[in-house]
């Protein structure tokens, strides 16, 4: 990898002589490969251990089973989304020691941005319930074509540069500000309903439910990339909880 970065890194997260998390921390520790973007495939579903994936610097996931025409188009279009924000991004971004990795780029820079204009800021993550369930269900195609209305539905909502980013195929982190702490747990809320009671184009007529965890961390020094594992981490534990939930980490 070294001798001849690649577009892409394809890890499982589970390898017969360390992990895909112990393998990506190597890989991030090499300035040459800190661009490269890294996506899990992976049948885990637990989301605490997806958190560590993310910790130790994956960018995304793919979950099993997939098939190969899905793999290929997932991966070709990240790889592109990686290209297009190479050749986007300014020059002093790279000398300033920032990484190109796909879109959370952007979303930590916004995460940065946000930790200094004084209001109250969380990360959001956005992840539906029962995920296994509705996918075997749904079958292939019409479970592609949810995920991509999942990320439209809540990108139209919560769009703009850096504000929104995939975790996965069936969740989303979202950046919220507002004046007061009520106000990021009224935005999350007003999602989480907008999300739940949306009739979704799946051909079944049945509501799709969604948790939310939450990462406020204004004023904290903890890194963007920790602030959210622990907002996935905080998902994991309202979907858990139950229908509707919010989980709550504070981390300032």
């Amino acid at each position: 990898m070294q001798a001849r970065a690649p577009d892409l890194i394809l890890l499982d997260i589970n390898l017969p002589d360390m992990t895909g998390i112990e393998l990506a921390q190597l890989v991030r520790e090499r300035e040459s490969l800190a661009h490269v973007p890294v996506v899990f495939l992976t049948g885990e579903e637990d989301l605490d251990r997806r958190a560590e994936a993310i910790a130790a610097g994956g960018d995304d996931f793919l979950s099993k089973p997939v098939r190969p025409r899905h793999l290929l188009a997932n991966v070709n279009s990240r790889i592109g989304r990686a290209r297009a924000l190479a050749m986007s991004a300014p020059a002093e971004r790279a000398e300033g020691g920032l990484t190109l990795r796909l879109d959370r780029v952007r979303f930590v820079e916004a995460m940065e941005d946000a930790r200094k204009d004084g209001q109250s800021a969380a990360v959001a993550v956005f992840a539906m319930n029962d995920i296994a369930d509705v996918a075997s269900r749904l079958g292939f195609v019409r479970a592609g074509n949810l995920a991509l209305e999942i990320a439209q539905a809540i990108e139209s909502q919560r769009g703009g540069l850096g504000r929104t980013c995939g975790i996965g195929e069936f969740s989303r982190l979202v950046l919220l500000q507002s004046e007061h702490e009520a106000g990021l747990r009224a935005d999350a809320e007003a999602l989480l309903y907008e999300l739940n009671h949306r009739e979704w184009q799946t051909g079944e007529g049945r509501p799709l439910v969604f948790s939310v965890g939450l990462a406020r961390y204004e004023g904290s020094r903890v890194d963007g990339d920790r602030v959210i594992a622990d907002a996935i981490a905080a998902a994991d534990g309202a979907r858990r909880a139950g229908t509707g939930q919010i989980g709550l980490v504070d981390l300032r």
